[in-house]
């Protein structure tokens, strides 16, 4: 008779469910994560969030806050946290870090499940998640000025995300709007560690001379914020809004 060999687990990293959104009734200071489960950062472990859970920014702690009082226009990194003993109920967490929260007593750890951004106010900005598995994408209910909101450049220049993205690479949804000098002009954008003089990755063609073409772009752009993606342009007043952007959360 052949000995059959457990199957163990191989963790492969998974995420389900685990949706993230504002708070129905709160939405400026809560965000809530939908029931899911997924593997923890080292993919050594299981956190099962068996229903839907609610996390504070005026909260510290346990759904709440990891360290410190919620600021101004800042990313947080929005996680699962969990017990490998068992012991303690599976939570969520903010924390300024997006790889190393700080964890409340009884808990060991945590899986990263989405940003938030705050307010000039210190209110979370409303957003929508969408996707399965690890790759999520965070979209903007009002779309976030970039650094270009009248530009010009025929060379390729750098634009700003410090204030719509989290520096991480990402996968970037722009709302663009250009006028073209010419019929078929066009706007191009491509990752901000590009040196190629044509590497437009991503081009909106502009039909008629002198009429504003409005349309939406993705671009991949690098993790650092201040020059993540760049653009050129043959026309004017062009203005890139951040829509969105796509979440890697497995990486």
């Amino acid at each position: 008779m052949t000995v059959q060999s457990p199957i163990k687990n191989a963790g492969l990293f998974y995420l389900n469910g685990l949706t993230v959104a504002n708070d129905g009734t709160t939405p400026n200071s809560i965000v809530t994560i939908a029931a899911g489960a997924a593997r923890n950062s080292t993919n050594l472990n299981d956190i099962v969030v068996a229903s839907a859970l609610s996390v504070s920014n005026i909260v510290s702690g346990v759904n709440g806050l990891d360290t410190g009082a919620v600021a101004n226009s800042t990313f947080y990194a929005l996680f699962v946290i969990g017990d490998s003993s068992g012991f303690e109920p599976a939570a969520g967490l903010l924390s300024l870090s997006g790889s190393a929260p700080t964890l409340p007593f009884g808990y060991d750890m945590f899986r990263r499940v989405g940003w938030m951004l705050t307010s000039g106010a210190a209110a979370f900005l409303a957003v929508s998640q969408s996707g399965l598995g690890n790759s999520r994408t965070m979209w903007y209910h009002v779309p976030i000025a970039t650094s270009i909101t009248a530009g010009g450049s025929a060379t390729y220049a750098a634009v700003s995300l410090v204030a719509s993205v989290p520096a991480q690479e990402a996968e970037v949804i722009f709302h663009a709007s250009f006028t073209p000098t010419a019929p078929n002009d066009e706007l191009n954008l491509r990752h901000g560690d590009s040196a190629a003089a044509n590497a437009g990755m991503a081009v909106a063609s502009g039909a008629v001379a002198g009429v504003v073409e409005v349309t939406s772009m993705r671009c991949p752009a690098s993790s650092t914020s201040a020059s993540a993606v760049d653009y050129k342009v043959d026309g004017s007043a062009v203005a890139l809004n951040v829509s969105g952007y796509v979440d890697e959360l497995g990486l």
